[in-house]
């Protein structure tokens, strides 16, 4: 009896010293749009450290898509550091500071439609316009320290958030984003969806950039954005492969 204590004993020990161990945290979102367009967006975080990987597959693009790796570390937390795998480099570009008190917020509406259960977490379901844009938003506070991983979304384009931070948490409708779905003004929809959120510790390389990588010179912040892809069929050959580069470049690499 004594024996099995001991080893009841050691074996909590040891998952207690594991779960000490397990000092940031992985979530993973799919993305889809109705012109066929889908993805996904890994984010590792750590001790403020945050690093997204994007992966687009889309059907309009002669290479089908192309994937972006973004970091923003701790130590400059207004720096987002793009790594092209494909190139081995990297490029750097100030990110815009976000404020609770950011005057854009107040061109933004948030209407609370209610409560909803999604994906095992209770959310708030949010209406969002901007710019005659309505966006809908699915945020939880099931998730502890969810205020901590927000940095997190600085990392891809594609999460949604922009200045709605500050609107949503004015009208109470903060959390950890569970969902967004949007409609564009040609009725192209698309949403972004939590798969997986895990903690693990996650190794500090993964906010390093690579040895061997070299310098270049970033993208301007906004570039590639609200792009209709649908106009990639009445391009010639010769128009589509620049635009295919240019996509390549502004998302900081190829696929």
């Amino acid at each position: 009896m004594k024996r099995f204590l001991l080893r009841q004993s050691l074996l909590l020990m040891s998952t207690c010293v594991m779960a000490s161990a397990q000092t940031g945290v992985y979530f993973h979102y799919k993305l889809s749009s109705s012109e066929g367009a889908t993805g996904t967006v890994s984010i590792y975080f750590s001790d403020g450290n945050s690093r997204s990987e994007t992966s687009m597959n889309i059907p309009q693009m002669s290479n089908g898509g192309f994937s972006r790796t973004s970091i923003v570390q701790k130590a400059i937390p207004d720096t987002m550091i793009t790594l092209d795998d494909k190139a081995k480099t990297w490029s750097k570009r100030e990110i815009r500071k976000k404020t609770d008190n950011n005057p854009d917020a107040d061109n933004i509406t948030v209407k609370i439609i209610g409560t909803e259960k999604l994906g095992g977490y209770t959310c708030i379901h949010s209406q969002v316009t901007q710019n005659n844009k309505v966006s809908e938003f699915w945020t939880t506070k099931d998730i502890p320290d969810y205020e901590k991983y927000a940095a997190a979304h600085q990392g891809s384009r594609y999460m949604g958030r922009g200045n709605t931070d500050a609107a949503l948490k004015k009208a109470g409708a903060d959390g950890f984003l569970v969902k967004t779905f949007s409609k564009d003004q040609r009725g192209v929809e698309t949403s972004l969806e939590l798969e997986k959120f895990e903690k693990q510790d996650v190794p500090k390389d993964k906010f390093t950039i690579p040895a061997g990588y070299t310098k270049t010179e970033a993208a301007p912040a906004g570039a590639g954005q609200g792009v209709d892809y649908s106009k990639l069929k009445d391009m010639t050959p010769e128009e589509r492969q620049k635009f295919i580069e240019k996509m390549k470049k502004d998302n900081g690499g190829g696929n």
